[in-house]
């Protein structure tokens, strides 16, 4: 099956890395189609996803590859992305005083 899906892209001229950004919110079509909706979801919840991007980052028995780069470089996003919100969301327990160099401010 896996095989006559990568015929079908090379017969529609696309390219694996194209479909997906399409198929991952990158095309205002199939944004609203809903059966890309459907396969969308059937992805996002698929139990091997998770194994499929560690696939991704590092494939097993190949030494080098740049996909590992880029996930390197995702999974730094995410972090400075889920920092900052967190941050945003225990910044507004914390208040300055009039004096935050004060003893009491300090303690």
């Amino acid at each position: 099956k896996v095989r006559a899906v990568c015929k079908l892209l090379t017969d529609l001229d696309l390219n694996i890395g194209d479909f997906l950004h399409a198929l991952s919110w990158g095309d205002p079509e199939c944004i609203a189609d809903d059966v890309v909706r459907y396969h969308r979801t059937a992805l996002f919840q698929n139990d091997l996803l998770l194994a499929t991007l560690r696939n991704w980052n590092k494939p097993p028995h190949v030494q080098e590859h740049r996909g590992t780069e880029i996930m390197k470089t995702f999974a730094a996003e995410c972090i400075v992305e889920e920092t900052q919100d967190e941050m945003k969301v225990i910044a507004q327990h914390f208040h300055a005083d009039s004096d935050p160099l004060s003893l009491p401010s300090l303690t």
